[in-house]
């Protein structure tokens, strides 16, 4: 029995000091805007690209600080632009997924690609939007 206490406190201690994958300091960083999907429920959804060859690509980004707030920015929808700036905080379960939250208004979304992808979804104007933001690469992992 002390041999089996022996062993279960040498697994113990050797996990300690590795951090979490929910961790504030493992997600921290920032995220840029890759895409915008915007479904109005009526059999149509609009998808804008970050990508040079569009005319109006979507731009923005999620910004995850290690004391569990966030900012976010984005700009999409074409020519008339919609833009949507929100910060507050940020919470994430051992599923991955994470809630932000502001006063009055929670949204929630998930990470995904060994976390280095978020979605975002977050109804707007009577539709269902879907954000994908990817983490810059200078930001570290």
């Amino acid at each position: 029995m002390k041999r089996i206490a022996m062993i279960f406190l040498g697994l113990l201690l050797s996990t300690c000091g590795a951090e979490s994958p929910t961790s504030p300091q493992v997600v921290a960083g920032i995220y840029t805007l890759q895409a915008v999907k915007i479904d109005s429920g009526r059999g149509h959804a609009e998808v804008y690209l970050n990508r040079e060859s569009e005319e109006n690509p979507p731009t923005g980004f999620i910004e995850l600080n290690p004391d569990r707030t966030y900012r976010l920015y984005a700009s999409f929808g074409g020519p008339d632009q919609n833009i949507w700036e929100t910060n507050g905080n940020y919470a994430i379960n051992s599923k991955l997924e994470i809630t932000f939250s502001t006063p009055g208004r929670n949204f929630s979304g998930f990470f995904y690609n060994k976390q280095s992808r978020i979605a975002v979804t977050e109804s707007l104007s009577d539709s269902i939007v879907l954000m994908i933001f990817e983490r810059d690469l200078e930001t570290p992992a």
